[in-house]
């Protein structure tokens, strides 16, 4: 007896297996994990409720749109956009979609609403939500809180969000129509995003040499100075040039095709003895743990302007020259801190090439016409001469209207063609009332993006607070944008 239903069941076993191998394979989903956009990560942290972002999974790739420098993102619940041509720069797409199902009615009296908007009554367990996020993000509403007998919820809209919660939720509850799926698969948001190619920088009229066109290109005007001499063949046989603040030659083993020479010792300044590092300083370890201390401001600028590689070594400790000015010196520049400039302008370079240049004539250097071809320099894809990539910096706050009793949260973002812009230093300039407060934000961190927190401003109902960001690009290019927000919500 045994025996035989183990025979029949090895047939069965065998007879399922032929049909498995019989069968065709199922083609198997490909899954895509999309990631926020650095741009977007912040803003979309912010917008939370119940510590979790009403926006939901994110589900598309960032999306430039062609012809413009919108770009956007799609989410579970909404659409996010970033826009420098409008204020505030990011904002909810408007869902322009019927937004109201037909099965959806008015609400009975026993649930009476509990806030007004526009003519519009909002249940309780929404009013919470537009209270902390309101038309800034969520858009004016579109509807009453309505019943929605068949699926047997609260519903509410607005016009960039949609809300909805059960009977039997708790207080202060609320669930998020997934109307940022619906509008991804109208508009078929998961194709490859359409990048518009920004054109190339026309070619340059000016008369210098090529060398000098590719150090200005490279180091911009800002940090080198006009040409003060050159070009010319130095002893070491390689094609020079003297910018006011530094000394430019031409290196095809350098990344960037040029290098700059130690101005410092060339123009004789004295190396400093060795120093331990102190608290709150920048140590650049130079001999065992001896080395120099450099104050943050003058290491963030170093940073964005190609980092140690560019400026070498320091050679000098920090010198205090008077009225809170500050000097460094390292192997190729000198900085200089003025707490009184403009804050685009407290940390500069000293212009040691106007010192050099009198060397230089002094020594009757053969001159080369600017007419004959430089030599061949490795390319540089991101800071080419002839196609400078655009600099592109978004600004928010996370409070559009802000109360006394908040701290405001500023964000940057800057983006070097699509690339982040790493390690760069930006200044904020808050104006309130004609009076201008100067703070800097931190380091941007790997995607380009930084953010800074503010004391809360005591101003009354109503004051228009604006503040500009300013950062200055690794070639030397200053970029400011402007917005603003108000002081609200005051009792």
């Amino acid at each position: 007896m045994w025996i035989g239903i183990r025979k029949w069941l090895l047939i069965l076993i065998l007879a399922l297996f032929l049909l498995a191998a019989c069968t065709e394979p199922t083609t198997q989903e490909i899954v895509v994990d999309y990631s926020i956009a650095p741009r977007f990560r912040e803003v979309y942290q912010g917008i939370e409720w119940n510590e979790k972002p009403i926006l939901g999974e994110v589900i598309s790739p960032l999306k430039h749109v062609s012809g413009s420098d919108i770009e956007k993102q799609y989410f579970e619940n909404g659409v996010l956009v970033y826009n420098p041509e409008e204020s505030p720069r990011f904002y909810l797409e408007v869902l322009d979609m019927e937004s109201v199902p037909g099965d959806a009615e008015p609400l009975q009296d026993e649930h009476p609403p509990a806030y007004q908007v526009d003519g519009y009554l909002i249940l309780d367990e929404f009013a919470s939500l537009y209270a902390e996020h309101g038309k800034r993000w969520l858009g004016k509403p579109t509807s009453s809180t309505l019943w929605n007998p068949r699926l047997r919820r609260f519903e509410q809209y607005f016009e960039n969000f949609g809300a909805y919660s059960f009977k039997g939720d708790s207080p202060g509850v609320a669930h998020f129509i997934p109307y940022g799926i619906q509008k991804c698969a109208d508009t078929k948001c998961q194709e490859d995003a359409v990048i518009a190619i920004p054109p190339a920088k026309p070619p340059t009229s000016t008369p210098f040499s090529e060398l000098a066109r590719i150090a200005e290109d490279r180091l911009g005007y800002a940090f080198a100075g006009q040409v003060v001499f050159g070009e010319y063949q130095a002893e070491d046989g390689k094609r020079e040039l003297i910018f006011e603040n530094v000394v430019v030659y031409a290196d095809p083993d350098s990344p960037i095709g040029i290098s700059l020479r130690p101005i410092a010792r060339l123009l004789g300044i004295p190396t400093d003895p060795l120093e331990s590092p102190i608290g709150g300083m920048n140590f650049r370890a130079i001999e065992d743990e001896k080395g120099y201390n450099i104050p943050g401001y003058f290491d963030s600028f170093i940073n964005l302007h190609s980092g140690y590689e560019l400026a070498g070594e320091p050679v000098t400790r920090l010198q205090d020259m008077g009225d809170g000015v500050r000097r460094q010196c390292f192997t190729n520049y000198c900085l200089q801190y003025d707490p009184y400039a403009s804050s685009q302008e407290q940390v500069s370079l000293l212009p040691l090439g106007i010192d050099y240049k009198a060397i230089i004539i002094a020594q009757s250097p053969t001159p080369i016409p600017t007419s004959l071809p430089a030599p061949a320099l490795p390319p540089t894809p991101t800071l080419a001469p002839t196609q400078v990539p655009p600099l592109e910096l978004g600004i928010w706050v996370l409070h559009y209207e802000i109360s006394s009793s908040q701290s405001q949260i500023f964000g940057a973002c800057a983006f070097v063609g699509n690339k982040p812009l790493q390690n760069y230093v930006a200044d904020l300039s808050v104006t309130i009332s004609s009076d201008e407060k100067n703070y800097h934000f931190p380091a941007s961190d790997e995607g380009g993006c930084t953010f800074l927190t503010i004391a809360p401003i005591e101003k009354s109902n109503g004051t228009l607070i604006e503040y500009q960001v300013c950062i200055t690009a690794p070639w030397g290019k200053l970029l400011c944008e402007e917005d603003s927000f108000h002081i609200w919500g005051n009792p």
